[in-house]
């Protein structure tokens, strides 16, 4: 345990200086405080509120709920550990642990720990606190058994979800293994037929007393005899991680292959871009998420619809504000990247025989015209379910294409101010935090200001007549882009000059 002690010591050093010198760190630590602040404030409120209200109704009611409570964390911080566990081991972090002269029980203790701090930290300090809140100030002392009885499950819970997930990848992940896959069928039946068993027992001081001593065991087990057992398990598995294709194989939609064909042939940086984009993003989970979140956008419309009928808006206005909420959604998270997220690629750009408006207006046109065709698809469809004459369906195409134009011009275009020529993205990880999301402070408050320009166009589409809000719209949009290419332009000649 004392190697395991000293790469904890270095791992909290390390933990400190991240969040001293590396903004990408202090952006993700900020918005974890947020979101376990938030769930903390609220789940700490509720149960302090429902425990008397548990009491009152009798110790068997309490013990109950408390039962139920235990087993909800339980179970939840297990399914984030089965979730957590192959991304945790393809860690330069973990590679750097096996380069290390480690006996193979402190290799797996150093992983458990390190496991724990790095993925669990925070929610295990958020749950301590909450119960601690939620449970003493009615339960007293009573409450201190409950929590070592909870925390103790937590232990052996997340011990077992990692040693679950390490024989799943071991063992059952590699291709033409249905005999071990039957076996693992076998003992998971096994094991819900003992839960089966268990349940009628629950409850019971008798049955408390003999699940903490189970967990206490299962831990002492776990991180000590049979740590050396448990360390060869996850050296298997980590070789066996690294000797698979990680490569994401395309998963193309019918046609894609014919329009790739189409947009080698035109020679042009805007094809170039078009091409790359459909290549990369059939390998990205990222976007199949939205795919599915699109879906799922597409399918709401007529809840929205009866949501807001009470306003009066008319048919065809909420075909425009529908379509162009679509085609918004769909780009606004990657927009803000669309330049910043190329980092010391953008100098490739800049060594091509082209001028800086030809950059700039190619990257404008990878989202304007695939939000203008969601846009137009959407309005039509839309146009057609609720019967729309020919002028209000041309009112919904144009309106729908001016409300895209604004805010993706703002974020992209607006995206040159974090671009950053040194930054180097190399891996997974850097090309994920780079393009894919917005994690520093300047594309956060440039997509919040793009949210609000795009609300703003809204409610001149919805509060002035039709003409005059296309009119102020085109008005608005001239300036957005007129603006923000002066701006951007020289805002790049100025980094040039910086080096």
């Amino acid at each position: 345990m004392r190697i395991a002690l000293l790469i904890l010591r270095a791992q909290l050093r390390a933990l400190r200086n991240g969040l001293l010198h590396e903004r990408s760190s202090q952006v993700t630590t900020i918005f974890a405080i947020i979101i376990s602040l938030a769930l903390g404030i609220w789940s700490a409120s509720q149960l302090a509120l429902h425990v008397p209200q548990w009491q009152a109704a009798g110790e068997h009611i309490l013990n109950q709920r408390l039962w139920l409570l235990c087993a909800g964390i339980w179970i939840g911080l297990p399914l984030l550990t089965i979730l957590s566990v192959r991304p945790h081991l393809g860690r330069n972090e973990t590679l750097l642990f096996f380069t290390l002269p480690l006996p193979e029980a402190s290799h797996f203790r150093s992983f458990y720990v390190s496991f724990l701090l790095s993925n669990l930290g925070s929610w295990l300090i958020t749950q301590l606190i909450v119960v601690s809140y939620g449970l003493f100030p009615t339960l007293g002392w009573t409450a201190l058994a409950w929590l070592l009885l909870l925390q103790l499950g937590i232990g052996a819970t997340v011990l077992c979800a990692l040693l679950g997930t390490l024989l799943f990848i071991r063992y059952l992940l590699p291709a033409g293994r249905l005999k071990a896959r039957l076996y693992m069928a076998v003992a998971v039946l096994l094991l819900v037929a003992l839960c089966a068993l268990c349940w009628p027992i629950v409850g019971s001081p008798l049955f408390a007393y003999g699940l903490a001593l189970s967990f206490g065991l299962m831990l002492i087990a776990g991180l000590g005899p049979l740590a050396g057992l448990n360390g060869r398990l996850y050296k298997a598995t980590f070789s066996t991680l690294e000797s698979m294709d990680r490569a994401r194989r395309a998963r193309a939609f019918p046609g894609l292959g014919v329009l790739q064909h189409f947009l080698l042939q035109k020679r042009s940086l805007t094809a170039a871009l078009f091409s790359r984009a459909i290549a990369s993003q059939n390998r990205n989970i990222m976007f199949w998420l939205r795919l599915l979140l699109f879906c799922v956008i597409i399918v709401l419309y007529p809840f929205v619809h009866a949501l807001i009928a009470p306003l009066h808006i008319a048919n065809s206005l909420f075909a425009a504000a529908y379509a162009s909420v679509l085609a918004c959604m769909t780009f606004m998270e990657v927009a803000p990247n669309a330049i910043s997220g190329e980092g010391n690629r953008f100098t490739l750009y800049l060594s091509m025989p082209l001028e800086l408006s030809q950059i700039l207006r190619a990257k404008l046109k990878l989202f304007l015209y695939p939000a203008f065709l969601i846009g137009l698809a959407m309005s039509l469809f839309l146009s057609w379910y609720y019967g729309l004459s020919p002028r209000e369906l041309g009112f919904a195409v144009l309106a729908s294409a001016l409300l895209s134009t604004g805010p993706l011009s703002w974020l992209v275009l607006g995206s040159t101010w974090d671009l950053d020529l040194q930054t180097i993205v190399e891996g997974s990880e850097q090309l994920f935090l780079q393009e894919e999301g917005t994690f520093t402070l300047r594309r956060i408050g440039l997509l919040n200001l793009g949210l609000l320009l795009f609300v703003a166009m809204l409610l001149l589409l919805w509060q002035l007549p039709a003409l005059i809000a296309l009119f102020s719209l085109l008005l608005l949009d001239l300036a957005v882009l007129a603006g923000m290419w002066r701006v951007n332009k020289r805002h790049i000649r100025g980094l040039l000059r910086r080096g």
